[in-house]
């Protein structure tokens, strides 16, 4: 009886197993050296200017209800941990401070302990198994995310990289989805990595945890000079905080006219920059302001918040529905300059900033998006 039994359990866990792989197309396969890997779709297109680009489609032609309704949870509770961060501060009040429960005390006084350490000034606290979560595929789903990677010639390598990424856009969701596995599936030579982040992040409970768990270190000079010269590239958006507040849906606006620190950092270790554009990040919020701009300017300066309301789906903080494309442009090659001057800061950023023009000009030879205009400001 017990035989029979085991038979059966094992023939339908067989069977459930194989129908779930088909409808998931195999989201997690091994490639035969035991990594792990995350297949989607990849087509090769050329543009007008005669480049070859490898696009990475997330999308899925037929999804389930059930993968929808999935994708749209895990989608919502990504996109809405400062909440969680709230939630996690006013239990703490009432039953910490007001109740004077014991063991919330206790446990509050643990937590902030681990703060002591100032993990996000140092190698950070990523988690490969959070990093490497097969959910994130559900939140690329939802948009849907499509990469656009120019093919490489042959350059000069480096150890490390600096990812640059433009715009900020109003929630960064470029880097939240970059946390995930997007980073060693595109740079696979640089998996270990660092995301500098705003310092205000480091101060919320959950917030905190879902930056440190994600790669993300302060994002000061001194983090990220230090992760660099350890052997871990950097993702960054030059544009920063105040990148939020000139964001237009007609236009891509990029702060990178007097943005050269991450310049200067790929000069002094010898890393090779990356620019990445985010076209479609402009349209997953809408910002409500809440203050006059030059408070907010004071806001920004002092104690690098940034005030405001974003506004997506229905209202909430769940981003818009909308493709969102990530272009990957070339590796501009940089060499190492113990103290760099002016003037290489200054050729640097001027053949960056060319690059970049030249990376959305080729890009929109494709013919997967507006022709908006790139104003860089």
């Amino acid at each position: 009886m017990h035989g029979t039994l085991r038979r059966l359990v094992a023939t339908w866990f067989i069977t459930f197993r194989t129908k779930s792989s088909e409808d998931s197309k195999q989201e997690i396969y091994s490639n035969g050296s035991g990594r792990k890997e995350y297949p989607f779709s990849v087509t090769w297109l050329k543009d007008s200017y005669g480049n070859y680009w490898k696009v990475a489609n997330f999308s899925r032609t037929k999804p389930s209800f059930w993968r929808k309704f999935w994708s749209n949870f895990v989608t919502f509770l990504l996109f809405h941990h400062f909440y969680w961060s709230l939630f996690v501060i006013l239990w703490f009040l009432w039953f910490g401070l007001y109740q004077r429960n014991r063991v919330v005390l206790t446990l509050s006084a643990i937590y902030l302990m681990t703060w002591v350490a100032r993990l996000e000034y140092g190698s950070g606290l990523p988690c490969a198994t959070f990093c490497r979560s097969s959910l994130w595929k559900l939140v690329f789903e939802y948009f849907p995310v499509i990469v656009y990677q120019q093919v490489e010639p042959e350059t000069t390598s480096s150890d490390t990289i600096v990812v640059s990424c433009h715009p900020h856009g109003v929630m960064a969701v470029s880097r939240i989805l970059l946390y995930g596995f997007l980073w060693e599936t595109f740079f696979p030579q640089h998996e270990q990595r660092r995301a500098l982040a705003a310092r205000p992040l480091f101060y919320l409970p959950v917030c905190r945890e879902f930056t440190l768990w994600s790669g993300g270190i302060d994002a000061c000079r001194y983090s990220a000079l230090t992760s660099l010269r350890n052997g871990k590239s950097i993702f960054v958006f030059p544009g920063g905080s105040e990148e939020i507040f000139v964001t237009r849906r007609d236009e891509i606006r990029v702060l990178l006219e007097k943005r050269k620190g991450f310049i200067k950092l790929a000069l002094e270790t010898g890393s090779n920059i990356i620019p990445v554009l985010a076209v479609g990040e402009e349209e997953l919020f809408s910002l409500f302001r809440l203050v006059p701009d030059r408070l907010q300017r004071c806001f920004l300066h002092h104690l690098r918040v940034p005030v405001g309301v974003a506004l997506g789906s229905y209202g909430t903080c769940m981003p818009q529905r909308s493709p969102l494309q990530i272009v990957v442009g070339r590796a501009i090659p940089v060499r190492a300059v113990e103290n760099p001057s002016k003037e290489d800061i200054d050729s640097l950023h001027a053949l960056y900033k060319e690059r970049l023009v030249e990376l959305y000009r080729d890009f929109k030879t494709l013919n997967t998006c507006e022709d908006k205009p790139l104003v860089i400001v």
